[in-house]
């Protein structure tokens, strides 16, 4: 009974961090990106955007998604927010996906697709997981670091609408490839360079470089 009581404990704080940081992400976007009407009906408007791409992600990453609500039904988690969960850092650029999709006028789910890409290519994930987890202790370190994964952030919509941008008529996912390879020599010194800093174990500095290398990618 202890032991259940405490994985209990844990898994109610694992669920509410991560809407936090959910809420957390897409309220700063929003603030970041003044709408051209009210905040309010920006936000409404994006809330079928929202639902549509959860289900195109869900059936993305069916294997991911399956291994993580087994994991939380099993603590008692009901289905629906177990799945929600394991879908939380993807939903977290959902605002993004949905403005290149307004921008480029493609498909939500396309677009959603090139963001994957570019995570998968460019070790994003690797990215946002070091962010998330570097020591922030004073109020300055933490607008830093949250100041990084914003730019980070940014960087990669940049890099997803330019390459969309570059070749209208192909699918998506074929565009971002057409993009890696046109800059082949750049993206391998930035992956270079994060296997690097994994190995070598990262800070603030470290990642500010890889931020800075990223964002250069969208010049």
């Amino acid at each position: 009974d202890a032991l259940d009581s405490v994985l209990e404990r844990d898994v109610e704080v694992e669920l509410v961090d991560g809407v936090d940081r959910l809420v957390e992400t897409v309220t700063r976007w929003y603030l970041q990106h003044a709408p051209e009407g009210s905040l309010q009906e920006s936000i409404e408007a994006g809330h079928e955007g929202f639902d549509a791409l959860e289900d195109a992600l869900e059936a993305a990453n069916a294997s991911h998604v399956r291994t993580v609500v087994d994991r939380l039904e099993a603590l008692g988690v009901p289905e629906t927010l177990a799945v929600a969960h394991a879908l939380l850092p993807e939903l977290a650029l959902a605002p993004d996906v949905i403005a290149v999709a307004a921008e480029t006028g493609r498909r939500l789910e396309e677009v959603g697709q090139a963001f994957a890409l570019a995570g998968e290519r460019l070790r994003l994930g690797w990215l946002e997981s070091e962010l998330e987890e570097l020591p922030a202790t004073q109020r300055v370190q933490r607008w830093a670091v949250q100041a990084l994964r914003d730019d980070a952030r940014r960087a990669r919509r940049g890099l997803v609408a330019r390459a969309l941008a570059g070749a209208p008529g192909q699918p998506a996912t074929e565009a971002f490839e057409v993009f890696i390879q046109a800059n082949e020599a750049r993206t391998e010194h930035l992956v270079s360079l994060m296997r690097s800093l994994s190995v070598d174990g990262s800070d603030l500095a470290g990642l500010m470089v890889v931020v800075r290398e990223l964002r250069a990618l969208t010049d």
